[in-house]
Formats: C-alpha cells, structure tokens, sequence
C-alpha cells in the first residue's frame, strides 16, 4: 500500500440529475479524503491503481467527512501508461473482481521486462 503526501484532495464526480432525469451532472473540485492508495504489477510496470476515499463536505472553510466511503480503480489495459476509470455495466455482467483486487492482469503487464 502506498502513502499518499496529502490526504487530502479534490476529484471531479458525475451522477445522474435529481432535477433533470436522464441528464449527468458533473461536480467539479469536490472535496474528498483518501484513505488508501494501492498500486498493482505483475514484477514489472504498474497496471492498474486502487483509491479508497471518503467524501467531504466543506462549512466554516472546514472539511467534515460525510458518513460514506468508497474505493475506484484507474486500469492501463494497453501498457501507454494511460489510465482509465475501471467500470462495469451491471447489466452486462457482474465484475470478477473483488473490493480489493482487479479482475485481470492485462497480458502486456504479465511479460517480464526485456522478454516479449
């Protein structure tokens, strides 16, 4: 597990309108804390990483912990050290991974450095 400098931080969230449906609305700078910061390889560049965070809110020019947690997972699934947002569509399939781990290695990150 690795330490972050600063737990706390800013991220950008979308959820569906409560005042428009089937409309995103996009909350940009929301204030979160993170509570643990993952990173995953197979002996070689890292392919995926792991943030658990809770949301905050922020009164008085104070942060205040809202009574919920989350984790998401940021996947490079073609080794260009671009990473995305891990995310499943439910009605698709279910995910094969748990909490804490991703569901696969990607082939790229399973080939040992200098053996293609």
């Amino acid at each position: 597990m690795l330490k972050p400098d600063n737990v706390e931080s800013n991220l950008s969230e979308w959820h569906c309108s409560e005042k428009d449906p089937g409309r995103i609305e996009i909350v940009e700078n929301a204030p979160v804390k993170i509570y643990a910061l993952w990173a995953f390889d197979f002996g070689g560049p890292v392919f995926a990483y792991r943030v658990a965070y809770a949301p905050e809110s922020i009164n008085g020019g104070q942060r205040h912990e809202l009574a919920s947690m989350t984790s998401v997972f940021f996947y490079d699934p073609d080794g260009s050290g671009k990473f995305s947002v891990l995310k499943y569509q439910k009605w698709v399939r279910e995910p094969k991974f748990t909490e804490y781990l991703p569901e696969s290695v990607p082939d790229w990150a399973k080939k040992k450095p200098g053996n293609p």
